[in-house]
């Protein structure tokens, strides 16, 4: 079964609506405006009584919404972004449904948001969020390291105090990267060190888990020096 939490739904379900306040506002009286008022009003009924049926107007909603803004449509990111949280919600409350679909869309929302867009870091707290719900119930580190590089990208945006530092640090964001992270065994691989270096980065110096993260550092270094003899790792690891 896929991991549940209420807070992680929560969290879905605000940004959703974040998201949605943009699309809904500039096209107010138009039909797009009108099928994703109608499909958010679903999705949100849906999030409220987890009947499937609410769930399935939701996804056709906002699916005729996207075939309404192809690629080069002012809204064609949102519109993907707001099927991919529908998709994910449904995952997160146990129905079948294909969450590399929302990855994929979430993916493609990020490519039109490139770094400098207003919405650049929510698309990129979209991503995580579903790669670390894929990896919840999947176990692909891959969806880990990923997660990790994504939220070291938007370190700069996240001012301590700001709604965005809140919910990268909040129970479903980095703390999740860090401890799942942190569980992997000792591997000696250039893979696994820069993992661990971006690791460390999360992990500010108040940080409860830096020191634990330092020494999962210093033990991949030191694997890496018994295999290969380098005396820089060795050093490295007793620097740290």
């Amino acid at each position: 079964m896929p991991h549940r939490n209420a807070d992680g739904l929560a969290q879905v379900h605000n940004q959703f609506n974040d998201l949605q306040s943009l699309l809904i506002l500039s096209n107010f009286k138009s039909k797009i405006g009108l099928d994703t008022d109608a499909a958010r009003d679903a999705y949100t009924l849906f999030w409220k009584s987890n009947l499937h049926e609410h769930f399935q107007s939701a996804i056709s909603g906002f699916q005729t919404v996207l075939d309404q803004c192809p690629y080069g449509h002012a809204h064609h990111a949102a519109a993907l972004s707001n099927l991919a949280h529908a998709i994910l919600c449904g995952f997160a409350k146990t129905i079948e449904n294909d969450i590399d679909r929302a990855i994929h869309l979430f993916r493609s929302a990020l490519t039109l948001r490139p770094r400098g867009h207003v919405d650049h870091p929510l698309s990129i707290l979209d991503l995580c969020h579903a790669l670390c719900k894929r990896h919840s119930h999947k176990k692909d580190h891959a969806d880990l390291r990923e997660a990790a590089v994504l939220y070291r990208s938007i370190l700069p945006f996240c001012v301590e105090g700001s709604h965005l530092h809140r919910v990268v640090f909040g129970t479903n964001g980095i703390p999740y990267v860090i401890e799942h992270c942190n569980a992997l065994p000792s591997d000696p691989s250039d893979e696994s060190i820069s993992l661990r270096r971006i690791v460390l980065e999360l992990c500010p110096p108040w940080h409860q888990h830096r020191a634990y993260s330092l020494n999962k550092l210093a033990g991949d270094l030191y694997a890496r020096f018994e295999r290969d003899s380098n005396k820089d790792h060795f050093y490295e690891a007793v620097h740290l």
